[in-house]
């Protein structure tokens, strides 16, 4: 990595650090077989993620899970069964499709994340409930297990937009850590459960 490349993320570093982190929410939904409900995100390659989304004005951010999931996923015979004890981060990079978040004049993102139970008779709409001013967030979605939840939010064959070279996108990359860390404080993998492998070598915690 060149000097200039190094002088300019430290710049970003620092005037990263000076902003607030924008308030969200984000859902682990369940059905009665304990498999996690993912949408496959538009525009991108193979990848899927749970519901998030940022919280209104004086909304409360229960009322916001279950306003997300109706309007990323059409669910409404849902139930709140758990909120997490932690808030969770993740930091933009300085480059790619997350940094007009930055843009924004945010850090990153924190969510405060729900448990939410999915009645199995329940009959999913990715387009009909969506904002008018914002666009469809999935275009496919799918329950598996837990486990296949947290691989899917990964995709090593992005782009690593801090270096300009192959090896995976960090935003995913710290989406699949917070994964790993909600799915065992609600019960649903193992506590010993790890990754074989560091998909994104490159991304320091």
């Amino acid at each position: 990595m060149s000097i200039d490349n190094i002088s300019s993320q430290l710049e970003f570093q620092r005037r990263s650090s000076e902003l607030p982190y924008r308030d969200g929410v984000a859902v682990v939904a369940i059905n009665s077989q304990n498999e996690v409900l993912i949408g496959k995100a538009r525009g991108f390659r193979d990848i899927w993620k749970m519901s998030q989304g940022g919280v209104d004005p004086e909304e409360e951010k229960g009322q916001a899970a279950l306003r997300e999931l109706y309007e990323e996923f059409g669910a409404d015979k849902v139930s709140i069964l758990k909120k997490s004890e932690h808030i969770h981060r993740y930091d933009y990079p300085e480059h790619g499709t997350s940094f007009r978040g930055y843009l924004r004049g945010f850090r990153g993102q924190e969510f405060q994340w729900f448990l939410v139970k999915v009645d199995d008779n329940q009959e999913f709409d990715l387009v009909s409930n969506n904002p008018e001013d914002e666009e469809v967030e999935f275009a496919n979605y799918k329950w598996v297990s837990p486990e296949e939840a947290i691989l899917k939010a990964h995709n090593s064959l992005l782009p690593d937009y801090d270096t300009n070279e192959s090896g995976g996108d960090p935003v995913t990359y710290q989406r699949q850590q917070i994964y790993i860390e909600v799915l065992k404080e609600f019960g649903l993998i193992e506590q010993s459960y790890e990754l074989t492998h560091r998909a994104f070598p490159g991304f320091q915690r």
